[in-house]
């Protein structure tokens, strides 16, 4: 036979191994959402790095990186950071740019 006393405990220890689990599992969660942001910010320098040698890369390849920033885009758009605009846009004007100059070698080729 239990007691009021023995189940108001077996409640409080139920909520103290709750309320020991939910940080444990908040805190994966918290460096999987950091490592993920880490990930596209790395390949977010990579592809806005190369916008001052764009004058020498082949069409391919611009069209390689305009592509690669599109889908960049996409995953910056799922995180939870909260300069995640900031790079859209920044990452947006390299994307322009490297199309502007894939525009701009497709042109002269035409003309010549």
């Amino acid at each position: 036979m239990s007691t009021p006393l023995s189940q108001a405990m077996k409640g409080a220890i139920s909520i103290a191994a709750l309320l020991l689990c939910v940080p444990a599992s908040f805190i994966g969660t918290a460096r999987m959402l950091l490592a993920d942001d880490s990930d596209w910010r790395q390949e977010f320098s990579e592809l806005c790095g190369k916008t001052d040698m764009a004058m020498t890369l082949p069409p391919e390849a611009l069209e390689t990186l305009s592509k690669q920033s599109d889908t960049l885009i996409d995953k910056i758009r799922l995180s939870n950071d909260a300069k995640a605009g900031l790079y859209i846009h920044r990452l947006e004007k390299c994307r322009d740019f490297y199309r502007f100059m894939l525009d701009s070698i497709k042109e002269k080729r035409i003309v010549k």
